[in-house]
């Protein structure tokens, strides 16, 4: 069904786009098109993350990577394999203490990691 539409499309575009020469006062050629599939989704990819903020970098690091491997042993634990999560963002990085009204320069206050991953569910509903 999509292909007949794809199909039809295309020869329509194909006819819009060649020039009517015609003995007539040539008119507009007007086109229009609407396609719509609907089926049952059969797999769904979720993102999902960890957020650890901490006073060093060390400890941010250490506080995020048990909270994902924490995180992953539960992804795990549904059936999901291994080959259906992958890492999406991994970010470190200084969290400032903002104070504009002192006129001061921007103080490092702790530190932040996060770390997201791309879960691929299958066989959705089944």
């Amino acid at each position: 069904m999509l292909n007949k539409f794809i199909a039809v499309f295309m020869i329509g575009l194909a006819f819009a786009a060649t020039p009517a020469y015609a003995q007539e006062a040539k008119r507009p050629l007007v086109l229009n098109g609407h396609g719509e599939v609907k089926m049952a989704p059969d797999m769904a990819i979720v993102e999902l993350g960890t957020l650890s903020q901490a006073p060093t970098a060390k400890a941010a690091l250490d506080a995020n990577t048990a909270k994902m491997a924490a995180l992953i042993e539960i992804l795990k634990t549904a059936g999901i394999e291994d080959k259906d999560i992958q890492t999406s963002n991994f970010n470190v990085g200084p969290r400032y203490e903002n104070s504009p009204a002192s006129g001061q320069s921007p103080k490092i206050i702790g530190y932040e990691v996060s770390n997201g991953v791309s879960v691929v569910f299958h066989k959705l509903g089944g």
